[in-house]
């Protein structure tokens, strides 16, 4: 899996409320199942990494990460 691929997964998930106006948030077992692919993805670099999991922590529920 690569990081545009997961970028589109976090953008499908978010766009359809977004444009809706409503906040609508990854649960925390979506989040642990795209970081889990994220991490064993060998073509991404650690900086992509990074910008990717920042990313989906903001498009997370917060009650995840108290």
């Amino acid at each position: 899996m690569n990081a545009s691929l997961l970028l589109a997964i976090s953008l499908v998930a978010m766009t359809p409320n977004a444009l809706a106006g409503r906040a609508h948030y990854l649960n925390c077992e979506d989040y642990g199942w795209i970081v889990k692919g994220l991490d064993k993805n060998e073509i991404v670099t650690e900086v992509q990494r990074e910008e990717i999991r920042t990313e989906l922590i903001e498009a997370t529920d917060p009650t995840c990460f108290e």
